[in-house]
């Protein structure tokens, strides 16, 4: 019987190639196991975050027996407490002149980007006006603020359940990287 045998270059240069084939195997492997691994970032907002100058503009509709649509834009002040205060100009809900609010309320914030905001707002006169709950979320590094209208009650506290809105605000100034 006869052996065949191949040229030892060749031998080694197949050896050289399986060692490459294993080693580039290994690396892929390893990179997509660390890739898998790597959790995405956690959110992470605070009040601290959040604080600062915020313009915002809304519109939505109440439906009274009658379709009406509303809305309206302004500027609010969040402090680091979570305190809120601003104006902004609405346009009227159901026929007349544009009027301007005044309004105080608070702000909740959650570590995962989400709260609540709730503002009254008041007439020239000081009197109460409504008060609105928006379940709201911070998105673009807590610069923009989106929420939907959750709660609308009027001056005597009373829900008017078939309203619906949308908010959106930036904020005015936010922190720029260099």
């Amino acid at each position: 019987m006869k052996r065949i045998s191949a040229p030892r270059s060749r031998v080694v240069a197949l050896f050289v190639l399986a060692a490459l084939v294993l080693v580039g195997v290994a690396t892929v492997t390893a990179s997509a196991g660390t890739r898998r691994g790597a959790a995405a970032p956690t959110p992470a907002c605070s009040i601290a975050s959040i604080a600062g100058a915020w313009g915002h503009d809304f519109d939505g509709w109440t439906n009274n027996g009658a379709l009406t649509p509303f809305a309206g834009a302004g500027t609010t002040a969040v402090d680091g407490q979570g305190n809120v205060s601003g104006t902004e100009t609405s346009a009227p809900w159901f026929g007349g002149t544009p009027t301007v609010l005044t309004m105080s309320g608070t702000l909740s914030v959650n570590a995962d980007c989400t709260g609540t905001l709730t503002v009254r707002l008041y007439d020239q006169s000081s009197s109460l006006v409504r008060t609105e709950v928006w379940a709201v979320v911070y998105v673009d590094h807590e610069t923009a603020m989106r929420g939907t209208l959750a709660t609308l009650n009027n001056a005597g506290g009373f829900n008017i359940p078939s309203a619906s809105a949308t908010l959106n605000a930036d904020k005015l100034f936010p922190a720029t990287s260099q």
